[in-house]
């Protein structure tokens, strides 16, 4: 299914996030596309809670394109609840 994203900035709600998404195949275009593809060539994006970093495996990943999205962008309804889940040990600062 092929998904279209314009998803405002979670700060700067002026600015859209815009690209398309093809679940199914991976296919990524649109305005943004390159800023997407390049997080995957890059391998990881940064994730909340700071300081973690999330691995990105699959451009037919709902939690990868999730994370892309999600650490600057507000989340479409469609990929809400699919952003990584970073567990953090504030005890011996270690994510996990």
């Amino acid at each position: 299914m092929i998904h279209h994203f314009a998803c405002p900035h979670s700060v700067f709600s002026e600015y859209r996030f815009v690209f398309d998404w093809d679940d199914t195949t991976g296919e990524i275009s649109g305005r943004d596309a390159a800023s997407v593809l390049k997080s995957f060539e890059e391998g990881y994006v940064p994730a909340h809670p700071i300081p973690a970093d999330h691995i990105l495996t699959s451009t037919k990943s709902k939690t990868d394109i999730a994370a892309i999205i999600g650490y600057s962008y507000i989340l479409p309804p469609e990929l809400e609840g699919y952003y990584p889940e970073i567990n953090y040990n504030f005890d011996d600062g270690v994510l996990y």
